[in-house]
């Protein structure tokens, strides 16, 4: 079992709601989403479960008609990623229309690695009182069975731990998060394909106009492409939706030719920091992610017109 702590009562009076992050781990703005993942859209969503959340009450357990009867909703705002996987920020949305306080003490969540996670919280609701924070939840999800770079069909559940219960309240999913598999169905459909398993370059640098990685995670791969002399395959890689000649050689250092395409985010895509190379396995061809840092950001943006960049 995972356990992360959060402790929402220390929190400044009208901070409820801000986003909460566990220190240790940085984040990198993602490039390729497919079906871009829209904060507003999701905040929208919100407003509208929201609607519906009061008439979700988790009954008190028989026995106990002192548990306040608290309900409670979970969506999600926003994906990123970085080399320890991706990070979703979820928003807890708490409610307790009873006539005392409940003292919540954790979110416990499953469906996202093999073990169980608990979010541990510290927060007082008080009667009429609802409260929401900001939690990011960081995961690969992996191991969870076959298929982990598809959409994932492991049941999501979420249960709100709170003090004088002995196994929680079931909390309602957000429409992001009401499908099969969850979060990590969500991962899979906003993510490029092959997210969970990148191949991190060891190095990254320009080359006169080209930019060369070597990334000892390609040794053995069948890239696809054609031979071309001293065992190198002349193959083409997509940065960002864009596709651009590339060189393998000598089996892990990939070379992007040419002037790079200008993408600088000035017609509201975001500024690539993957690279995605086409492979053949057993199944056929599939996508492999490759994450070359900041040098691929770099190199896409080099070549933009200057008041782009203003």
């Amino acid at each position: 079992m995972i356990t992360h702590e959060f402790d929402l009562d220390a929190l400044a009076p009208g901070s409820a709601g801000s986003a909460i992050r566990p220190g240790g781990h940085a984040e990198v703005a993602e490039s390729e989403r497919p079906g871009r993942f829209s904060r507003s859209a999701a905040l929208f969503a919100i407003g509208l479960a929201g609607l519906a959340l009061g008439a979700v009450l988790a009954a008190a357990p028989s026995g106990r008609s002192d548990v306040p009867p608290v309900s409670a909703m979970l969506n999600a705002l926003d994906v990123t990623t970085s080399a320890a996987g991706a990070s979703v920020m979820l928003r807890l949305t708490m409610d307790n229309p009873g006539g005392r306080s409940a003292h919540v003490t954790g979110l416990v969540v499953d469906g996202v690695e093999p073990q169980r996670l608990t979010l541990q919280l510290k927060a007082t609701l008080v009667p009429g009182a609802r409260q929401s924070v900001d939690l990011p939840l960081q995961t690969r999800c992996l191991g969870l069975g076959p298929g982990d770079d598809r959409a994932d069909t492991t049941p999501f559940r979420t249960r709100l731990l709170i003090a004088g219960t002995s196994s929680g309240i079931p909390v309602l999913p957000g429409t992001m998060l009401d499908r099969p598999g969850g979060v990590c169905a969500l991962l899979n459909s906003v993510l490029p394909r092959g997210w969970s398993t990148p191949l991190v370059a060891r190095d990254a640098h320009p080359a006169g106009a080209d930019l060369v990685m070597d990334v000892p995670g390609l040794a053995g791969q069948d890239v696809a492409g054609s031979p071309a002399l001293n065992g190198m395959v002349n193959t083409s890689a997509y940065v960002g939706d864009r596709l651009v000649p590339a060189i393998l050689a000598t089996g892990t250092t990939l070379r992007l030719i040419g002037k790079a395409p200008c993408m600088d985010g000035s017609n509201g895509d975001a500024v690539p920091m993957t690279v995605r190379l086409l492979v053949h396995d057993s199944t056929g061809l599939r996508q492999v992610l490759l994450q070359p840092g900041p040098a691929v950001a770099r190199w896409v943006t080099q070549n933009c017109p200057a008041e782009n960049m203003g």
